[in-house]
């Protein structure tokens, strides 16, 4: 395990414990979404350890014709290949993808979803964002997106399922003058409720668009509750 993979474990662990619920009246996977009750998280958020819905071995890199967000590609964001992408095996349970943005700034990958999802359901969204390398003058302004989303988003015309985005890197330096104030890395334990039902095979989606040289770490997408 590397250095890397201990600390998200450890942090992981220090941080979410507890569990939660999803609403009675649930609707069947493959019906119309009803109206879901708001989601109300504890502190801290829950510990998801139900089913996996992704499989961080099997992601597939999507070219221009098959990739949502081509379109909207900025032309200084040199797109990601297999060479800029890592599988790290921690152990049989834990697998995470990772993205490097040392060479490029842009990818988009999919994946079949593994379960049904019923509509208000909640679910994890985990990913970890590895602290920004360059000299802290080249730190300011740097913006980035990253969305998970499940479906074709220019079908669906709704919102990801999730969605980070902003004109500066996270974990940057509030002064980069101060030479302790250093990068930091960032983990994101998202738990959301979905809005409608989502039925297994449908696509799932990690989109990535970053400025600067750092990595992004898809961790898991799984359902809360067993």
């Amino acid at each position: 395990m590397s250095r890397l993979s201990a600390a998200i474990l450890a942090t992981t662990a220090l941080l979410f414990a507890g569990g939660a619920g999803c609403p009675d009246n649930s609707p069947d996977p493959g019906t119309a979404s009803g109206t879901c009750e708001p989601l109300v998280l504890p502190d801290p958020p829950p510990e998801a350890v139900g089913l996996r819905l992704v499989d961080n071995t099997q992601w597939v890199l999507q070219g221009p014709e098959a990739d949502p967000w081509e379109a909207q590609r900025p032309a200084d964001k040199i797109p990601c290949g297999e060479a800029d992408v890592l599988i790290e095996e921690l152990s049989a349970e834990d697998t995470w993808y990772s993205v490097s943005t040392a060479n490029c700034g842009y990818i988009t990958v999919s994946q079949p979803l593994l379960h049904d999802i019923p509509a208000c359901t909640d679910v994890l969204v985990h990913l970890w964002q590895f602290k920004f390398s360059p000299p802290k003058s080249t730190e300011v302004g740097l913006g980035y997106e990253v969305i998970v989303t499940i479906g074709d988003p220019l079908e669906d015309g709704g919102e990801p399922l999730l969605r980070l985005a902003g004109d500066r890197l996270p974990g940057l330096p509030e002064d980069p003058t101060d030479p302790n104030d250093e990068p930091k890395s960032t983990l994101f334990y998202e738990v959301v409720r979905t809005q409608r039902a989502y039925t297994k095979g449908e696509p799932v989606y990690y989109h990535v668009s970053n400025h600067g040289q750092n990595s992004w770490e898809f961790l898991q997408l799984r359902f809360i509750q067993p």
